[in-house]
Order: structure tokens, then C-alpha cells, then sequence
């Protein structure tokens, strides 16, 4: 019969620990000195199947001091469950190993490999990192070996096992000369090792018929061990023909075939998951279970592997597995109720991802929906939109017809994996048959809540909002988008009114989620409204209790695997922006490196280009104005290169409106702040910054401003201090009771930003001399003097025929040419030369230009 493999839904032990050696395993330790000794170093097993590769590296990995991290590859493996696979490995081998894939939320799998090379750069001792390739490379994973491969730490040695040569490149190793290659040559057995092999089977070598069948197998370890049970067992008809193309199988087929019919049975129901325990193993043989029988089959090493440790794994060799499956007539009669008791089982361990292909083998579809209802909700917020994409095929569907429900499924599945356009596509086609057929109208609201998801994603907001609004408002007798769903929904309208500081919008999206009533309380609603939670609380100016609530948000993420477009993005950037508001620069632009890293992985573009913005505000905040231009243009051009329009292009501009404030350049900022959004920014520079707005037109904006919230109170107060400014006793007056509820509530960077309020700051730190209030004065006072040159500031402004020939200098023409083209005399444009190089400070052409394109004169 066909067995059905499912994916790896989590770790396995079986993949993580080296093998244990047979109990007739031939020992071959004169093969040893072929391993590469030193690091960094690479050894390559390169062998077809039966040469004892696996087995050979695992008696060598138990003779070295070095700790070995195993891990077997597994075809079927998905991104996300192969990184699973190697931080369980890892752990395996070194328990503190620091290197956990699970931190940070679905990171770009580059960035995985470069935290595991890190990670095992820190690594005091050396460590050998064993590869078990298998028989299928996986294209998914392995085009990261090469990123493995050239990045090795000094303390590693990587060994390979594969059935062909690697297309990598080992050039970096062969030119140390540390790079080993052992073949299959090396590993064919000796006269002596087959002799051995004869022995313990009770074999004749010396008998003329005996050795040569055995000459057949050329020293080919499996086939010398499989022909010598055989002939042991007097069964040697089968193996005639070893010249035929797959000798392996066929001798696998006649061992397994002269078993006797227990032994094939326990093998045939073993053959039905892919590794076992004992304890799994008596649930699938029940009264036929033996742990004598298990530990026999395992030590005679043909059929069962076993892993090394106190809980020993099992596994049937891929050879046996094959041959199972291909020989049609071994029937498992309690096929179904195998599944089932493995159903049961892995439900009453809480592992319902493990249970899911049981009940759909056993046929119990009922239980199969009420687990998959859960399961699917969990792992979409878990990131596994690959499991959602399989899992898919198992779904109940009462519109068979068209698949209606299983294609919203693997929609779900490709919106959760980032295939954004694949997501666009199918969710319109939900839409579309919805339309066409009034008893599947609810797929208008489903297909709702997936674009919203997606238009959010490319920073297409009006197109978000109105979706969440027809997902929310949608009237139907069948309820399709859960209470949960509805929540996640409000989160990501609460996210894009915190991206736009429309600070009472998202208290009110918070308070419409916490007005819905779930049918069950499940572990994503708390992280849900934590995430609003902590929006809401910056939006109030709490800023001590909104960092509290933002670490609580990403405590649950990590905790339970929240990821992909669930993750915290929305709670990095408020516990970011809180860490800059603290005067915590430094762990603010880690924060911030975490949000980039992350969004740009899921492609979640609106935190990445946020993250940016508010990473630029840090550096402006330093004087680092040179710098910030070229991040400036990177990030433009990163726009440009978006495949679909967006309204995220304020993003940048904002943070090139803090920069021409900082160097006064009036008139490009007044052209930004006409196309801006009113954002916190913009209006804090609309009213207190000279140029822009008629002082009596500020104050009246500073008068009408609500005082409900702490952070309304604390702006409001501020603005009203630096605007009369010449009424000291109200500026003082009003500035004091600004830093009353900023001390409170945790308002730092605000007050130290507003330069223009620093005489003033002074005073009230005279007057009532607390640490919060004298902390503000030399921050203020640090800053302020830190902003020289880097600022764009010049004793002696250029004239406007000046910067005219500065901008003609930056294009490499000669002078005379921009003589001519200006109109002026040579000697009148020495004269300007002269007084531009001195104003300027530099020495000549290609300095002045320099120099005017780091002050943004040019």
C-alpha cells in the first residue's frame, strides 16, 4: 500500500542526534585520518546508498572531544521548519548554545544563517556541524549551504554527507588546505572487513559458490550484509542477478520477504509514521509491542536505525520504507484504527499539528474539523503557511462543487508566506464566485479581511481601511470572520492611524475590539489587544506603561511563536519610539534594526519604512546630517523600485522635514510640510518654528489644542511656553506644568528637542531642582552644542550668485566654461571663488564641493 508522508510539522529528536551503532556494526577507525583535522575545515561524505556514510561519521563524531551538532535534512522540509530543525539541533549538542531562530519573528533565512554563524563564533571551543544531506536536496534550503559554507567560523568544521558530489564551492578551504574529501572508494569494504561481515552472519567465505555471490557485491557494505543474512538463511535465489540497476532494492526485497510474518507485520505498521518512540510503537503494535523485538531489530541494524541517548528514537531505513510501500500486497487491516490511537494520543499530549494527518488517515472527519478550526487559526498567526497550504486538502468542505473553503484556506496559507500578489489573486476570485452565487455571498467578507491584510502590507491604506470596513460591517446570516479575526482586523486599523498620529482613532479601534465578545478565549485576543494596547497608551502619552506593554506584546510573540504578518511589528516601533523618548538612544536603535530586519523579511513594507524614519530622527537628533542624506536617497530609491503605488512616501519625507528644519532651509521645508500628513511632527514645527506661520497665527493653534490625554496636556503647555517667551512668568508657568505630567508619564525627548526652550528649562530647573528636571538641562545643553558644522551651519552665509557657482563646480565643467554661461568676467569669478572657498573653509574646487554637499548647500 502507498504510505502517506506528511511534512514536519516540528522538531524531531530522530534528526538531531547522531545514530547508534548496531550491535554487528563492523568498527572502521583506520578511516578516521581521512576526516580534516583543523578549523575552519570542511569534510565531504560523498557515496551512493549502503556505504555505511552515516554510520561511519557517527563512530568518528563519538571519538573526537569536540561537541557534534547532527542534523538530517528532510526533503519535505519548508523554511520555517528546517530553521525549527537546527536551533532544536543545536540544543541538542550544546544546551547553552546561544542561537534561537525563534527570537525575532520570520527573518529572511539569510539573516538566520548569519545569526547561527555568529552564534557559533561566540563558542569558546571548537565544533563540528554534521550535515546528513540525504537522497533529495531540498531547493528551499539549499541554496543557503553556499552562505553556510563560505561564512564557517574559525572554531567550526562542517562535515557533509550527500549521494552526490555538492555543487558548492570549497575554494576557501582547499586553499587552506583544509578540505577532505572521502568517497566511495575509501569506504568500499577491505578483503578483511568482508571476511569479518561473513562471520558474524555464519557465513563460508571460503566456500567457491558463497564467495562469489560475495565477490559480486564488490565491497559494497549494505549489499555484503544483506547478501550474507540471505545466504545465512539459505535464501539466495533472488540475489542472482546483483548486476540489475538497483541491486539494494532488490536485496532489501528478499531479506524482508524471508522474514516471518511478525516480523514483517511490526515492520509494515512501523512503516506508518516516519520516527517512533517506544511508547508510540506499543500505541501502533498494541498487544504485539516488545521492547525485546524493538531493541533486536534495531541492533541487527538492516531494517531500524536508533539514536544514540536516553530516549532513543527509531527510525526505518529509507531502503525499507520503500520497499513497504511498493509492495502492494501487504495490507494493514487496522489501518484506520492505527491512526486513530496515534490521533488520540499526540491530542492528549497537545500536539494537535502531529494528530491532524492521523485523523484524516483514520477517517474521523468530524474530529478532524474541530481540530483543524483551531490548529489552522494558530498556525496562521504562527507563520506555517505552508502547513495551511497542506492542511488545506483536509478540510470539510460543503462546497465541494467549486472548493470554495479550501481555496480561502490556501489563500490564507499564501497571504501568511508573504505571496502577497498570489493572495491579491485568489482572494479577488473568493470575490468574484461570491458574487456569482448568493448562497456563498459570506466570501465577500473573507476575501475582505485577506486584502486588508494585503493592501497593508504595500502601504496602500485607504484601500486597507475600506476593506476592514466591508469585513466589519459585512450583515449575513453566516458569520464567516471570527471575533479573533475581527480583532487582528481593528489591530491592523489601529496600526495605520498610530503610522499617521491619529492618536484618538486608535484608542477608539482599541475600545471597539474590547466591546467584542469571543465564543472562546484564545492566546492570540491577548496578544491582539496587547499589541492595541500599547498603541493606545503612546497615543495617551503613557509612555513608561506603553515600553511595559510593548515588552509584554513581544514577550507573547516570542513565547508563542507569533509571526509572519502577526508580528509585533506594531509593538517594536512603540517600544522604539518609547526608548527615544526615554533618552535611550542606543537601545532604541537596536529596537529599531530588529523592526527593519523583520519587516522587510515578511515584506511588510509600512514598519520598515517607519523604522527608518524614526532611525534617521535618531541620527539627525546627533548631528549626523551627511549621513542621514544618503540614507535618504537609499530609501527613495527603494521605493521607486515597488512594483504597485503606495502612500508611504511621507515617510521619508518626514524625516527629510526634521532635517531641513535642523539646517534652516526654509523653503524646501515649506514645500514638504504642504504635502505632508499632520503627524506629532509637522504640527509640533507648524507652531513652533519661525518661518512658517505668523507668530500670532501659532499661538492661536497652541490655545485650541484638546487637553484630555497626558500627551495633549504636555504639547499643549510646551507650545504655550515657547510661545510667549516673552511673558516669562506664563512660560515658566506653563512649562512647569508641562514637566509635571512629562515626569510622571516618562516625556523626555520632547522637552529636549525644543532648543528654543532651554533658557527657560534652566530657570525651572532653578526653581524646583529635581533629577528629572536637571537631567533635561544637560541633555538639552549637550545637544545644543553638538550641532555645529554637521548642522549646515556657516559663520557667513553664501550669497545667491555663490551657490550658483557651487552648483556649477559639482558638475566638473571648467571655470571658464561657467564664466561664460554665468556671464561674468575670469577676474569677477576669482573674486567669487575666493570668497566661497573662505566661507566655506577648504582649499580649493573638489573640497568646496565636498563640503557643500555634506552641509546640503548643493
Amino acid at each position: 500500500m502507498k504510505i502517506v508522508e506528511s511534512a514536519p510539522s516540528q522538531p524531531s529528536v530522530s534528526r538531531s542526534l547522531k545514530p547508534s551503532l548496531p550491535a554487528n556494526f563492523i568498527s572502521r577507525p583506520h578511516l578516521f585520518n581521512l576526516f580534516e583535522k583543523n578549523v575552519p575545515g570542511v569534510t565531504v561524505v560523498v557515496a551512493p546508498a549502503g556505504y555505511g556514510k552515516t554510520s561511519l561519521v557517527s563512530e568518528w563524531a563519538q571519538s573526537t572531544d569536540r561537541p557534534t551538532i547532527w542534523l538530517s535534512m528532510d526533503p519535505r522540509d519548508s523554511i520555517q521548519s528546517f530553521f525549527e530543525q537546527i536551533a532544536f539541533s543545536i540544543r541538542q549538542a550544546i544546551p547553552d548554545f546561544q542561537f534561537d531562530p525563534d527570537s525575532h519573528i520570520s527573518k529572511d533565512p539569510h539573516v538566520h544563517m548569519r545569526e547561527l554563524i555568529d552564534a557559533a563564533r561566540s563558542v569558546k571551543q571548537s565544533i563540528n556541524f554534521v550535515i546528513d544531506k540525504g537522497t533529495i536536496d531540498n531547493p528551499a534550503v539549499s541554496k543557503f549551504g553556499q552562505v553556510l559554507i563560505d561564512n564557517l567560523p574559525e572554531n567550526s568544521h562542517l562535515i557533509l554527507i550527500r549521494r552526490q558530489t555538492p555543487e558548492y564551492s570549497l575554494n576557501r578551504y582547499a586553499s587552506l588546505g583544509n578540505y577532505s574529501l572521502i568517497n566511495s572508494e575509501d569506504l568500499r569494504l577491505s578483503e578483511s572487513e568482508v571476511a569479518a561481515i561473513a562471520r558474524i552472519n555464519g557465513v563460508d567465505i571460503q566456500d567457491p559458490s558463497n564467495r562469489e555471490l560475495i565477490e559480486k557485491c564488490d565491497g559494497w557494505p549494505a549489499a555484503v550484509q544483506l547478501l550474507t543474512r540471505s545466504i545465512t538463511r539459505s535464501q539466495i535465489s533472488n540475489f542472482e542477478q546483483l548486476d540489475m540497476g538497483d541491486p539494494l532494492i532488490a536485496l532489501t526485497q528478499g531479506v524482508f520477504k524471508n522474514l516471518n510474518h511478525d516480523e514483517q507485520y511490526i515492520l509494515t505498521r512501523l512503516s506508518l509514521v516516519q520516527s517512533f518512540d517506544m511508547e508510540t510503537a506499543s500505541i501502533i503494535l498494541e498487544q504485539d509491542f516488545s521492547e525485546t523485538d524493538m531493541n533486536k531489530l534495531a541492533s541487527d541494524g538492516i531494517f531500524l536505525s536508533v539514536t544514540s541517548g536516553s530516549n532513543r528514537i527509531f527510525k526505518l531505513n529509507k531502503l525499507t520504507r520503500q520497499v513497504i510501500s511498493e509492495m502492494n500486497n501487504l495490507k494493514i487491516s487496522d489501518f484506520e484504527a492505527i491512526h486513530s490511537r496515534l490521533a488520540t494520543y499526540f491530542l492528549e499530549k497537545s500536539q494537535p499539528s502531529l494528530a491532524i494527518e492521523h485523523l484524516y488517515l483514520s477517517k474521523n472527519f468530524e474530529k478532524l474539523q474541530d481540530v483543524l478550526r483551531t490548529s489552522i487559526r494558530e498556525m496562521a498567526i504562527a507563520g506555517r503557511g505552508d502547513l495551511l497550504i497542506k492542511w488545506s486538502d483536509y478540510i470539510s468542505d460543503p462546497t465541494a462543487h467549486l472548493g470554495v473553503m479550501r481555496k480561502t484556506i490556501k489563500t490564507i496559507g499564501h497571504l501568511v508566506n508573504s505571496e502577497f500578489d498570489v493572495a491579491e489573486a485568489m482572494a479577488t476570485e473568493l470575490d468574484y464566485i461570491g458574487q456569482q452565487d448568493k448562497n456563498l455571498v459570506f466570501l465577500h467578507q473573507l476575501s475582505a479581511m485577506i486584502l486588508a491584510h494585503v493592501y497593508f502590507t504595500r502601504g496602500q491604506f485607504q484601500r486597507s481601511l475600506t476593506k476592514i470596513y466591508e469585513a466589519l460591517n459585512f450583515e449575513n446570516p453566516i458569520e464567516t470572520v471570527e471575533v479573533t479575526d475581527k480583532i487582528a482586523l481593528l489591530r491592523v486599523k489601529a496600526s495605520i492611524h498610530f503610522l499617521h498620529d491619529q492618536h484618538s482613532e486608535v484608542i477608539q479601534a482599541l475600545k471597539q475590539a474590547k466591546l467584542l465578545e469571543p465564543s472562546e478565549i484564545t492566546v492570540n485576543i491577548p496578544y491582539h489587544l496587547a499589541c492595541m494596547n500599547s498603541m493606545a497608551l503612546w497615543a495617551e502619552g503613557r509612555i513608561f506603561e506603553a515600553a511595559e506593554q510593548a515588552n509584554i506584546a513581544i514577550t507573547q510573540a516570542d513565547t508563542f511563536g507569533f509571526s509572519s504578518i502577526s508580528a509585533p511589528f506594531d509593538a517594536y516601533l512603540v517600544l522604539a519610539r518609547c526608548q527615544i523618548e526615554m533618552l535611550q538612544g542606543e537601545l532604541a536603535t537596536k529596537t529599531l534594526k530588529q523592526l527593519q530586519e523583520i519587516s522587510q523579511t515578511v515584506q511588510v513594507w509600512p514598519w520598515y519604512f517607519q523604522a527608518a524614519d524614526n532611525s534617521l530622527r535618531l541620527e539627525i537628533s546627533r548631528g549626523l546630517i551627511h549621513q542621514a542624506v544618503d540614507v535618504i536617497k537609499e530609501l527613495k530609491t527603494k521605493q521607486s523600485s515597488f512594483s504597485f503605488t503606495h502612500e508611504m512616501g511621507w515617510m521619508i519625507d518626514s524625516s527629510e522635514i526634521l532635517l531641513r528644519s535642523a539646517i534652516h532651509d526654509i523653503p524646501r521645508l515649506k514645500d514638504l510640510m504642504q504635502r505632508a500628513p499632520k503627524i506629532d511632527l509637522t504640527r509640533e514645527i507648524e507652531i513652533t518654528f519661525d518661518g512658517i506661520h505668523e507668530l500670532k497665527e501659532r499661538k492661536t493653534s497652541a490655545d485650541d489644542l484638546s487637553e484630555t490625554t497626558e500627551r495633549e496636556r504636555i504639547e499643549k503647555y510646551v507650545y504655550q511656553s515657547i510661545l510667549n517667551n516673552d511673558n516669562e512668568t506664563l512660560a515658566l508657568q506653563k512649562l512647569a506644568e508641562a514637566l509635571n505630567v512629562g515626569a510622571e508619564v516618562g516625556f523626555n525627548d520632547f522637552f529636549v528637542r525644543q532648543k528654543n526652550l532651554y533658557p527657560i528649562l534652566v530657570k525651572a530647573a532653578v526653581a524646583k531642582p529635581t533629577a528629572f528636571r536637571e537631567n533635561l538641562v544637560k541633555v538639552m545643553g549637550q545637544r545644543i552644542s553638538s550641532k555645529g558644522d554637521e548642522q549646515g551651519s556657516l559663520g557667513e552665509k553664501l550669497t545667491k550668485r555663490e551657490v550658483e557657482i557651487l552648483k556649477h563646480l559639482s558638475t566638473g565643467v571648467p571655470i571658464s566654461a561657467i564664466s561664460k554661461k554665468l556671464h561674468i568676467s575670469q577676474n569677477t569669478m576669482k573674486t567669487h571663488l575666493r570668497n566661497l572657498y573662505r566661507k566655506l573653509d577648504v582649499d580649493g574646487r573638489h573640497s568646496a564641493v565636498d563640503q557643500a554637499r555634506r552641509l546640503l548647500l548643493i
